[in-house]
């Protein structure tokens, strides 16, 4: 909207800055509007109604992402500070798109859970900001730990504890890429319990050759949840390789 000069712009039909001025004013106001009436919810709302206000506010805030003026940036910074953590990254991402500068510290947040982590690289990728994501996470064995949370995330059940086993370099289909095999195990809901949790195995990839190059999505990422002993880590390299092959 604001890249086509206005001459153009008219020939082709394409709406300018100068035409959204009223739209931009309505999606502050409504945006607002529905920030308040969120706010009035208690957050242990069981109702739904926080969380449907939460995510039309997304929407609003990537709307806002291509307005600089300051009702627009100042609004933005309001949905940044949310308890919701959906909503403040969409807030966050906008921020940057629009040029603000954000604390780097809220990047932390979200880099530190392994949850969000990818998500949060990809959002800044598209953005051709990942200088803004935290460099400690900025690595490719922790984008493909988090890629392979990613994969495991179910209904806010991730594992435990998740730890690397080996780092592989293969060549498959006249593509090499770096694989990063995994264990992992969850927390035992039997308070009653006496045997350990069982370990699975997982794989996450592939990377680049280059180590200085990463990626957010590995192609090949997955788990059968087949368990640590139940073969050699070749024989699960091979297994999970075979069932993701395109």
């Amino acid at each position: 909207l604001h890249s086509f000069p206005p001459r153009l712009s008219s020939e082709l039909g394409i709406i300018t800055t100068a035409d959204i001025s009223g739209i931009r004013q309505h999606i502050q106001t409504y945006g607002t509007s529905t920030f308040n009436k969120r706010r009035a919810v208690p957050e242990d709302d069981s109702t739904w109604q926080r969380a449907s206000l939460g995510y039309e506010l997304g929407n609003v805030a990537r709307l806002l992402g291509y307005f600089t003026d300051s009702a627009s940036v100042s609004l933005l910074h309001a949905l940044a500070a949310d308890s919701d953590s959906s909503l403040a990254l969409s807030a966050l991402c906008a921020l940057e798109q629009c040029g603000q500068t954000t604390h780097p510290a809220l990047w932390e947040g979200y880099a530190v859970n392994p949850v969000w982590r990818n998500i949060v690289y990809n959002r800044l990728e598209n953005l051709h900001k990942t200088e803004r994501f935290p460099e400690q996470y900025r690595t490719q064995e922790a984008l493909a730990e988090g890629d392979l949370i990613q994969f495991l995330y179910n209904d806010e059940d991730v594992p435990s504890q998740i730890q690397l086993l080996q780092v592989h370099e293969i060549t498959e289909g006249g593509q090499q890429g770096r694989y990063f095999v995994y264990k992992f195990c969850y927390a035992s809901r039997d308070e009653e319990a006496t045997e350990p949790a069982p370990w699975y195995v997982g794989i996450s990839g592939p990377q680049p050759l280059d180590t200085e190059k990463v990626t957010g999505a590995g192609s090949r990422t997955m788990s059968y949840f087949n368990t640590l002993d139940e073969m050699s880590i070749d024989d699960h390299i091979t297994a999970l390789l075979e069932e993701s092959s395109p």
